[in-house]
């Protein structure tokens, strides 16, 4: 993967991006992620949205908050308490502590809520701990990387398979980064050695239909 050569004068390091964007509310920058139409979070295709009722996340993370580990990040925001969850039924949980140097696009359990009725409990199941384990990957890169290092083109995920990346021109705000079409809504989340970018909706896999379980 390439990295970006220069950096204007002008632009804000990464850790401080992050906290530029993360005043923003980001209750609205999900809703503006799941307006009128969204990507079916079982398997990729366009479904409608209107009138779609979820939970509403942590408004704001603090200015200054850089959490020294993922498993910190998780335990100090209920936004991320779904991905945290499944995580800890796989075997990937040791790469998100403070010495891991990953980065994950962290769905917010919003993006979960949409799966259909039933769907986030079979996950949980044991007799699907494989699926679960890929699904997670394919949110995962085995290093860190932020925001400035992510150029137009794709990106291979943990599982091997490549994602779609499209990149506006201000690197690290708001909207700005799209994986698989799918909106950045907070970029750059510096835990320990790892980033974290949130994530409006899950990545599904190729080939994977979550509806089908």
């Amino acid at each position: 993967m390439s990295k970006r050569t220069s950096k204007p004068e002008s632009k804000p390091e990464p850790k401080r991006l992050v906290k530029a964007a993360a005043v923003v509310c980001v209750v609205a920058a999900l809703a503006a992620c799941g307006s009128e139409s969204s990507t079916d979070a079982t398997s990729g295709s366009s479904v409608s949205t209107d009138g779609a009722d979820s939970s509403s996340p942590p408004t704001s993370f603090d200015m200054d908050y850089m959490p020294e580990s993922m498993v910190q990040m998780f335990a100090e925001n209920s936004l991320f308490s779904t991905f945290a969850e499944l995580v800890a039924l796989t075997d990937l949980a040791p790469l998100f502590e403070a010495d891991g140097e990953i980065t994950v696009f962290v769905p917010g359990n919003a993006a979960f809520e949409k799966l259909p009725e039933g769907v986030l409990e079979k996950l949980k199941d044991p007799v699907n701990k494989e699926l679960l384990t890929r699904l997670l990957s394919f949110h995962m890169l085995d290093s860190a990387v932020s925001e400035l290092d992510i150029v137009t083109g794709t990106l291979t995920m943990k599982t091997g398979d490549t994602v779609d990346v499209e990149v506006g021109d201000q690197v690290g705000y708001l909207m700005n980064l799209k994986i698989n079409g799918i909106p950045v809504v907070v970029g750059d989340i510096q835990a320990g050695k790892s980033y974290a970018h949130v994530l409006g909706d899950l990545l599904i896999p190729p080939g994977v239909d979550l509806s089908t379980l």
